[in-house]
């Protein structure tokens, strides 16, 4: 159903693909997951009770999540997969590289932000890996992406939260 045209991001267990929907002629985001065994049923009832939550936060600064799958590889091992809107723009991490934020622009981006992660909230939903490529500074406004996909993340063998330190999520 879904047609990789090239990747527009990695980091964490997946990458995200820039896809054409062969049904609907859109052109979306296809995040894969880190793969499992076929068989796994906690992996496949984690993603899926995460995907099914993410699937309902509907906000102006959250980008969409429409639908989410599983593809089974040849050797037997499942990718699981989300589709969401495809958000056209740099991320807040690249748009850092080239310098600093005026302090309008950054105020901008942090209310943005904010109201991203308070419908989340009243949702019921944590981030979990709040970064600056997770936020995308696009034409129409600033999104969010990735909610919810830290409780995806495999568990580290010391006692201490996933993600990169400087912006681990406080609920972990």
């Amino acid at each position: 159903r879904f047609r990789l045209i090239e990747p527009v991001g990695a980091g964490g267990p997946g990458g995200v693909w820039r896809a054409a929907d062969i049904a609907t002629r859109h052109e979306v985001a296809v995040k894969a997951l880190a793969a499992h065994a076929a068989g796994d049923t906690v992996a496949q009832a984690r993603f899926r009770l995460v995907a099914r939550t993410v699937l309902q936060l509907s906000a102006p600064g959250i980008a969409q999540v429409r639908e989410f799958g599983e593809a089974e590889l040849p050797d037997g091992r499942i990718v699981p997969y989300l589709v969401r809107d495809l958000i056209p723009g740099r991320t807040l991490g690249e748009r850092l590289r080239a310098g600093p934020l005026l302090p309008g622009e950054a105020l901008r981006v942090v209310a943005a932000t904010a109201d991203a992660l308070a419908v989340a909230h009243r949702a019921g939903i944590a981030h979990g890996h709040l970064v600056p490529a997770n936020i995308v500074l696009a034409p129409s406004g600033v999104r969010v992406t990735d909610f919810g996909l830290w409780a995806l993340r495999p568990r580290p063998d010391e006692d201490r939260a996933p993600g990169v330190l400087s912006y681990a999520a406080p609920e972990l």
